[in-house]
């Protein structure tokens, strides 16, 4: 669908935390049938909060612009759908995808009846010999290598493939593991990576040191080394082929960090955007599992929204983060109260941990492997591999 025959929307009056799941939402092909625009002059529809701000007048400009509204309101607020001569609907919070979803797609078959939606199933004709099959696709929010095919005949061995797909996918980001009872302390081992070990970590501390001590990074692994540029906040890997290939496995005990001097002598390679690249490590490195010391009794704190759009993301992402921002639980309570399985509550803290846009207090789940608890200054453990600065 062409941006033009999408809805148009616009955001109004809302919160920062609101605001920023709502960009992530449309901006991340969540819902194929609206886009944000740059203004709220050009939208069809608005989002805002139900205030005082509903008034006559507000309702009039809806009717000679010719635009509806979704109100979002409290639960307990009492809200008719269609009222405003049909042109306002309510949304309770907090606010669930799938709801929003229907919601805007309600409101797309009133703008835009001779559209298609993409929320549809579409049908595709495929010819074999003198016989039309069909093959059913319904669009999906992940991606290509999450769409749901359903053929109607049982030879597309098409389907069978992109299943297979999505599930190498899946176990390669989030793993297998089922779900354990976590008040049982035998279990912790099976939940609990040391970062240590993982390339995820030294990449994630080599940002760290560089912003203290101004100045470039170089890690020198097992596999290969790898410079931080603090300048352009990117990654450049000498033998990435090596290094891709070994960040998901637990080699990177000896890894040493080393200040370098801005604008150095070392050769450089493409330059890899330093988010992306951490976040993607700390994936592979979790499979499913958290870093050790991160509690599982602890609220979560947010302290900045990542930007889903350029990450890898997978099924419930967006639900998680919005029920952290909006009310701050702990890891172990999140599994519960959404009903999901804990790995992919695990991969996102550990991908949001290692990016530093989420924060937990340490708990006293340890496994028995994990570091011995330091005395040392935070300034010194940070510091703890940095070598003395090349001349």
């Amino acid at each position: 669908m062409n941006a033009s025959s999408k809805l148009q929307v616009g955001l109004k009056d809302l919160d920062n935390i609101t605001k920023s799941s709502l960009n992530y939402f449309f901006s991340s092909g969540l819902c194929p049938n609206a886009r944000l625009c740059k203004t709220n002059k050009e939208a069809e529809l608005l989002i805002l909060d139900h205030s005082p701000n509903i008034t006559k007048n507000f309702l009039e400009s809806l009717e000679s612009d010719n635009k509806y509204a979704i109100i979002l309101h409290a639960p307990t607020e009492e809200f008719t759908d269609g009222t405003g001569e049909n042109r306002l609907f309510g949304l309770a919070k907090p606010i669930q995808q799938n709801d929003l979803k229907k919601v805007i797609d309600k409101i797309f078959k009133l703008v835009k009846p001779v559209e298609k939606s993409l929320a549809t199933v579409t049908t595709l004709r495929i010819k074999q010999g003198s016989t039309n099959q069909s093959l059913n696709v319904t669009p999906n929010s992940y991606g290509n290598s999450n769409s749901a095919l359903s053929p109607n005949n049982s030879n597309n061995q098409a389907s069978a493939d992109l299943e297979s797909r999505h599930r190498f996918k899946l176990r390669k980001y989030i793993g297998s593991n089922e779900d354990v009872d976590l008040n049982d302390p035998t279990n912790l081992k099976q939940i609990y990576i040391t970062p240590e070990k993982y390339l995820y970590h030294y990449l994630s501390k080599a940002i760290k040191v560089a912003k203290l001590s101004k100045s470039d990074v170089v890690i020198t692994t097992v596999a290969g080394r790898v410079l931080y540029e603090l300048s352009s906040q990117s990654f450049y890997c000498f033998d990435w082929s090596k290094l891709k290939h070994a960040q998901a496995n637990p080699v990177f005990n000896d890894t040493k960090l080393a200040q370098v001097a801005p604008n150095s002598d070392l050769v450089k390679t493409a330059a890899l955007n330093a988010t992306e690249i951490v976040w993607e490590a700390a994936l592979l490195a979790s499979k499913g599992r958290l870093p050790v010391g991160a509690s599982l009794n602890n609220e979560i704190e947010i302290i900045y929204w990542p930007d889903l759009s350029k990450l890898t993301v997978f099924e419930h992402v967006d639900q998680i983060i919005a029920t952290w921002a909006l009310n701050p639980i702990s890891i172990s309570a999140t599994t519960t109260q959404l009903k999901i399985p804990q790995r992919y509550v695990f991969a996102l803290f550990c991908a949001m941990h290692a990016i530093s846009s989420v924060s937990v207090e340490s708990g006293e789940s340890v496994v028995e492997d994990s570091p011995k608890p330091s005395k040392k200054s935070v300034f010194s453990k940070l510091f703890g591999k940095i070598v003395p600065p090349h001349n």
